[in-house]
């Protein structure tokens, strides 16, 4: 009886856990997105970019590559 209540205990906890660990990579992908933003508006300022949609492309599909990654 013991065996199964720490075994549904530690299921219950691994189930937290993953929905915890998405939760925060959620919240840094946002805040990358974000500063991708900043970021790609400098750039194009700057002239390292033509456009600024140009240089946000770039950005976002380094993250998103960084983010499969992870």
């Amino acid at each position: 009886m013991t065996q199964l209540v720490l075994n549904y205990s530690t299921s219950l906890l691994e189930a937290i856990w993953e929905n915890l660990k998405g939760l925060g990579r959620s919240f840094i992908f946002a805040r990358q997105m974000s500063a991708n933003r900043e970021i790609a508006e400098y750039l194009h300022r700057t002239g390292e970019y033509r456009t600024y949609h140009e240089a946000l492309d770039s950005l976002n599909k380094r993250t998103l590559q960084e983010m499969k990654d992870a």
